[in-house]
Formats: C-alpha cells, structure tokens, sequence
C-alpha cells in the first residue's frame, strides 16, 4: 500500500548541517554567537531548573507572555510564542498559502521563503536585490508588486546577505497598499537590533501585517529555538489553530525568563557585534 501525503504538500528531501560536530568551528554562515556565556550565568540558570520542570507539561507559558507583554509593551493576545522564526514563518505558510499562492520574497535571502513555498506548492516570486543604490529598493519592490500581484510579501528586514532594508515610512507604505491590494505583509526582524527600524508596533494600524522576531541573533540563544511574532488579534487566532499544544518547553521557559530579566547581556553582545562589524568592515 502507498501511503501518500497530502496534494497541498510537497515531499521535500532535508538534510543536516554538512559538520556534524561544530563545535571546534566557528560556522559563519548561520550568524551564531561565538562567544561562550560566561559560567556564572550558566550556573544561574541551572540552579533555577528544577525536577518538576522536567517531569510536568509547561505550566509557565502565561507567565512567559506576561515577561514578553512588559517587555515589548504590546498586549498578550496580539503575540504568539514559536519555535523559532522559521516556527513562526512555517506556522505563517500552514496558515495562509494556498497551493500556488503567490509568494514574494527577496533574493538572497532567508533560505525558507523558497523552501516553505516549495514545500506548500505556494509560487514562488523571488524579487532580486541589487547591491546598487545604497541597498534602497523600495521603489523597485513596489513596481514589481503591482506587476506580479502577490497574496503574500515576506521581507526580511533588514535582509541578509545582502543587508538592504525597509525604512519604517515605506513599510506603512507597503502595508497600505497590502490592505488595498488584499495581500499579508510579513516583516522578518531577525536582524532588528542591529538597526533598530521596527514594524511590530504597525499591527494597530494594519490587520494584514505579521511581525516576526527571534531570540537567535541579538540574545545570542539560536540552540533554544525561541521566536515570536506579533499581529491583529484576528491574525494571532488564526496562527493559533495551527501552533502546537505547548510553543515552548519548560525549561526554554525557565532560560528566556533569565535572559529578559537580564536585558544587558543581549545589549552588550549587540554592541560588541557591531564593534566587531566595523573592525571587520575596516580590515
């Protein structure tokens, strides 16, 4: 008998990192901290894990969006916790692509926008970004969405490789036209603390825009998977009916609550990346 999946999925063959022990390597490419936490905060941590952390289901989860919901200053019910910005961008694509939905993203880019669209048989539109005109592209992205019509934009902003990006004037741009034209607006803010140009207080004005974050970049913390986005309350419900029973685990819960208790450590390695970026930049 064959078992077959579903006609809305493609079968998409994955494979594993091409090191299979990374740890005597800096692996540039996926934009990981390389410096170790100091001891002290390791032990901190661990002294806060306790048995029924490990033998019990998450009972901190409204705990953890209480921290988020003071430190972002946004509501509880317009976030929604996931594992990592890909969970968030795969729970995003479940969601809303149809097979052959139009998809735009930048090229390059973030490798699961093409890969989500494949898997999901949604169409790709991969617009190109030069390396002229100082990165600016808006004016060129928005011809090409008038051209190609798409039901989704998924930017990342700012953009890596290439680090073109968004100013916060031309994403409201872009998210009224969203809203005239009928297409979601994903801004991917992996890279926010880098130059600080947010739309993820945007969802107020716009019901068809998505932010998403992760705790991987800035607070150093890819190995614990841990994202969010923040949207409508409409857009977060809808998000909600395909997320996991739990978004997070105990113990992740345990460690981002130490990390947001203690903000300067992100500070502190985002500003050290950025003296870094010169230095490098310099040389």
């Amino acid at each position: 008998m064959l078992i077959k999946i579903k006609k809305s999925i493609n079968k998409i063959n994955r494979s594993g990192h091409w090191i299979s022990n990374r740890k005597g390597f800096v692996t540039m490419e996926r934009n990981e901290r390389v410096d170790d936490f100091p001891s002290k905060y390791i032990k901190r941590i661990l002294n806060n894990i306790k048995s029924f952390d490990l033998r019990t289901y998450p009972d901190d989860i409204e705990k953890i969006y209480s921290k988020m919901s003071s430190w972002l200053k946004i509501n509880k019910e317009n976030i929604l916790m996931t594992q990592g910005a890909d969970g968030a961008l795969l729970g995003i694509f479940n969601t809303f692509a149809d097979v052959n939905c139009k998809i735009l993203y930048l090229e390059p880019s973030y490798a699961m926008y093409p890969l989500y669209c494949s898997m999901f048989k949604a169409k790709k539109i991969p617009f190109k970004v030069s390396i002229n005109k100082n990165f600016q592209y808006y004016d060129e992205l928005m011809q090409f969405i008038k051209k190609t019509k798409p039901q989704i934009v998924a930017i990342a902003n700012p953009n890596q490789p290439i680090e073109a990006m968004l100013k916060l004037s031309e994403i409201k741009k872009l998210c009224t036209h969203g809203k005239k034209m009928g297409y979601l607006v994903v801004i991917d803010e992996a890279y926010y603390h880098f130059n600080n140009i947010s739309s993820i207080k945007l969802y107020k004005k716009y019901d068809n825009l998505i932010t998403v974050r992760t705790f991987s970049k800035a607070f150093g913390l890819a190995g614990l998977r841990i994202g969010y986005c923040v949207a409508s309350k409409n857009i977060i419900d809808s998000l909600k009916s395909t997320k996991p029973i739990y978004e997070i685990n105990s113990i992740n819960i345990k460690i981002l609550n130490f990390f947001l208790n203690n903000i300067h450590i992100m500070k502190k390695n985002v500003k050290e990346i950025n003296e870094s970026r010169k230095f490098i930049n310099k040389k």
